[in-house]
């Protein structure tokens, strides 16, 4: 009821930046060879977690806390409980199946446990998921700003939705509660554009 309430200005709310990875971009993140400094193990570990990441559009902590009761291979899907949203079955991408099924074989409970063994949690932290994601992306020497572990997950509803996925299934896989999350995917995709540049390219 203040007068002078009214006249203020408002401050815009910008929207944070979002960062793709092109598909050849994660092809090599995901193929890059262990570094000498790392144990295999380790870096296998990570590769398998960017994986998942990048084929089912799970948030990192998501694929952080997966147990191994949490893969289904009857139904072929990723069983999430612990997650910011609803519950939700996320399917195993064909191509990553065989890795999942390889490394189910040497997990105990958790799939991704810590590096240390006096860590406080019984898997993989957020700190640890974003170094090992930055070590990826400083060896591969991509200078594009605002890369994050998200992005693969990102990148996932992107492609989805560029390639013809109905936004609702999109956004159901993702998580997403309110569908308007999803349609701000929609803002990123511009395969439609890019073929019309293509066919009227001379």
């Amino acid at each position: 009821e203040l007068e002078w309430v009214d006249n203020l200005k408002k401050w815009k709310e910008q929207e944070s930046y979002i960062a793709l990875m092109s598909d050849k971009e994660v092809e090599e993140f995901l193929s890059l060879p262990c570094h000498p400094q790392t144990p295999i193990r380790s870096w296998k570990q990570w590769t398998v977690y960017y994986s998942i990441m990048a084929f089912s559009a799970m948030r990192p902590g998501e694929v952080a806390k997966l147990r191994v009761q949490d893969i289904d291979l009857a139904t072929n899907n990723f069983i999430l409980i612990d997650t910011k949203t609803t519950p939700r079955r996320v399917p195993i991408a064909e191509n990553i199946k065989a890795l999942v099924i390889e490394w189910l074989k040497v997990s105990d409970n958790y799939l991704f446990s810590p590096a240390r063994l006096d860590s406080n949690k019984p898997f993989v932290t957020a700190s640890a998921w974003r170094d090992h994601f930055n070590r990826r992306v400083s060896l591969m020497g991509i200078k594009k700003p605002f890369l994050k572990p998200y992005s693969l997950r990102h990148s996932w509803v992107t492609d989805m939705i560029s390639n013809g996925v109905d936004i609702t299934k999109a956004g159901k896989v993702a998580g997403h509660r309110n569908i308007k999350t999803t349609m701000k995917y929609t803002h990123l995709t511009n395969k439609d554009i890019q073929d019309i540049i293509n066919k009227h390219t001379i």
